[in-house]
């Protein structure tokens, strides 16, 4: 199993090599990791690919030996544990910014990072459809009707195509950890949120409705 990881983690800072982003070990899970990669991008002048990679200790899931006394038999448990994550951040020319995190111990457990709306700004920018962004809200977009269709289009992605190639893409040796096994990952939504803008026309228009707006939300 030490093997593995040890395998796991050399992939990963072999291709942070051949990517030429930093690697960089955080003593704290506790640091602001997008923070780090967003100044890391800036400081650099990295406006497309990937960032950097991070590892740091954190909680996990991961199997121990056990002796159950009932059974008198050892039995694998899935316990809560420690292990190093692998962080990799990227600003991908189609995804926009996000990240990979990888569990560097069995299962070898993986999160993917993307956001919708850094997803349309790239679509955006590709289309040559002039917009305001600030933070992770559009202002103003010159073509609301083609940016909505955009959004539609990314209902139709193949999920599960999409999250393996970024995985494989921060860890080429995935798919090599098993052998003569080589399990598919089966992706679900761990958090994720459902987001709606409605633009208005004026200022004006807004204010009008800003305070009943405003009761609504603090009252309902």
């Amino acid at each position: 199993v030490y093997g593995l990881t040890s395998a796991l983690r050399a992939s990963c800072e072999d291709r942070a090599g051949q990517l030429g982003i930093e690697v960089h070990y955080l003593r704290s899970s506790g640091v602001d990791k997008e923070k780090l990669a967003r100044q890391i991008a800036q400081e650099k002048g990295i406006q497309s690919g990937s960032i950097c990679m991070f590892s740091t200790v954190e909680s996990c899931m991961a199997p121990v030996v056990k002796g159950n006394k009932a059974s008198k038999r050892l039995e694998v448990t899935m316990v809560p544990r420690k292990c190093v994550y692998v962080y990799h951040y990227f600003d991908d020319p189609e995804y926009g910014f996000g990240h990979v995190r990888l569990q560097s111990w069995v299962p070898f457990n993986i999160h993917v990072c993307l956001n919708g709306r850094h997803w349309l700004e790239r679509q955006l920018l590709n289309r040559g459809i002039g917009y305001i962004k600030d933070g992770n809200c559009f202002p103003w977009i010159e073509d609301v009707a083609s940016a909505q269709k955009l959004m539609d289009k990314q209902l139709e992605t193949s999920w599960s195509k999409l999250l393996n190639d970024l995985a494989l893409k921060s860890c080429p040796v995935l798919p090599e950890l098993l052998r003569p096994y080589s399990p598919d990952y089966y992706w679900s939504a761990d958090e994720s949120e459902w987001a709606t803008d409605i633009m208005f026309k004026s200022v004006s228009q807004l204010d009008s409705l800003y305070p009943s707006l405003l009761s609504h939300a603090m009252m309902v």
